[in-house]
C-alpha cells in the first residue's frame, strides 16, 4: 500500500497552477492542494509523460500516480525545510518534508514524510518529472 502519492493547481478557484507558481514551494504546495481535491485532470497536466513515482510500496508511471489519487484524503498537510539544486538550467531539484493528517486506501498515514522531487522547465513551463518520499522514524 501506498502512504501517500506524490502531491501538488487550479483545483481551488483562483490558486495558481504548476507551471505559474513561481517558485519551488509554491509548485510543491499546488501540487499538494490539487491531489487534496481530488483533481486528476489538473493533477496530470503538472507531470510531464515519462514521470516515475518511488514509494515503499514500487514505481509508478503518470497514468498509475494519476489514478491513485483517489484512494488519498488529505485532511491537513504542513510543508517546510525546503532547498532546491538546479542541476541544469531547466532541471530542478527540490528537497522538503510533509507533515500530514490523512489517509490512503483508508489506512491511516498521517506522519511526517521525507519528499524529493524534480521538476523540468519546457517552454517556460514547469513539469513533476520525479518524485520520491520516504516516512520518517517515528
Amino acid at each position: 500500500m501506498r502512504p501517500l502519492i506524490f502531491i501538488v493547481t487550479a483545483a481551488v478557484i483562483g490558486a495558481p497552477s504548476a507551471a505559474a507558481a513561481t517558485t519551488p514551494s509554491q509548485r510543491e504546495t499546488v501540487i499538494w492542494n490539487t491531489v487534496r481535491a481530488g483533481n486528476s485532470r489538473a493533477y496530470g497536466a503538472m507531470l510531464a509523460p515519462a514521470y516515475i513515482g518511488v514509494y515503499s510500496d514500487g514505481t509508478f508511471d503518470k497514468a498509475a500516480e494519476v489514478g491513485s489519487i483517489h484512494n488519498d484524503h488529505i485532511r491537513s498537510v504542513r510543508l517546510s525545510g525546503f532547498k532546491t539544486r538546479m542541476l541544469s538550467p531547466d532541471d530542478m531539484l527540490v528537497t522538503y518534508s510533509a507533515d500530514v493528517m490523512g489517509t490512503s486506501n483508508n489506512k491511516d498515514v498521517s506522519g511526517r514524510y521525507w519528499e524529493a522531487s524534480t521538476w523540468h522547465r519546457s517552454k517556460d513551463k514547469w513539469l513533476g518529472t520525479f518524485h520520491m518520499e520516504v516516512r520518517a522514524r517515528q
